[in-house]
């Protein structure tokens, strides 16, 4: 080969050379990764498709429990029960509620008097209609008025909100259904305060008769306020 032509060849193989060198870095799995872009429209498959779940304000908003009850029925029930604890006198307010959703309303007995009563709070019956009159469900000691029904239940009965405690220390408790019956001491149980979307309707206040309405009670002021 002359030496005229030598650098020529020289030059030109350069450029080639360069030019098969990006190539092979370009192709090798050893080299420049590449991201393949869904088609629009459609999610990566790494990323997790998000779930939809329900605003605050999707909450099941359940029927009144506020129901009539059977006045004279409940009434004698109730003689009746007095009578068997040995005639205990008593003073009492009666309200109807419906706590298991059947449509029929439980009867809600708030008994008052020095048999009944401690510094702590009064007693409770709850009592439901059957084949010979209002039977016993629960008794609930220590229990202050109001009685609130609330819209969540425990095992298919509406939760029942009462105050208990000593003088200046109240506290608001919510009585839940065991699968057998209420708690028997309202004293006992946890303190809570309800949502705005769980405030419970009055059934019995401490300064009027039952309230028997098929219309709820908005009122909750004199149930969840005054607590400490």
């Amino acid at each position: 080969m002359s030496k005229s032509i030598a650098p020529r060849l020289k030059f030109a193989i350069g450029p080639i050379a360069a030019a098969m060198l990006l190539c092979a870095c370009g192709g090798g799995t050893g080299g420049l990764t590449t991201q393949t872009i869904p088609a629009l429209g459609q999610p990566a498959a790494e990323q997790p498709v998000a779930l939809t779940r329900p605003s605050s304000d999707q909450v099941q908003k359940l029927p009144s429990a506020l129901l009539p009850l059977k006045q004279a029925r409940a009434e004698q029930s109730l003689k009746r029960y007095l009578l068997n604890q040995g005639g205990k006198p008593a003073t009492h307010k009666i309200a109807g509620a419906d706590l298991d959703g059947d449509g029929k309303a439980e009867a809600l007995v708030y008994l008052e008097g020095e048999d009944w009563c401690v510094d702590t709070g009064c007693t409770l019956l709850i009592m439901r209609d059957g084949s010979t009159g209002y039977d016993m469900i629960s008794l609930v000691k220590r229990v202050k008025l109001p009685i609130g029904i609330a819209p969540k239940t425990s095992l298919g009965w509406r939760d029942i909100l009462v105050k208990t405690g000593q003088v200046g220390g109240n506290k608001l408790v919510a009585l839940k259904f065991n699968g057998s019956g209420y708690p028997g001491n309202a004293s006992t149980q946890i303190a809570t305060v309800p949502k705005l979307t769980e405030l419970p309707e009055i059934a019995i206040r401490p300064t009027r008769t039952a309230f028997q309405s098929t219309t709820p009670s908005t009122d909750n002021t004199d149930l969840i306020a005054g607590q400490n």
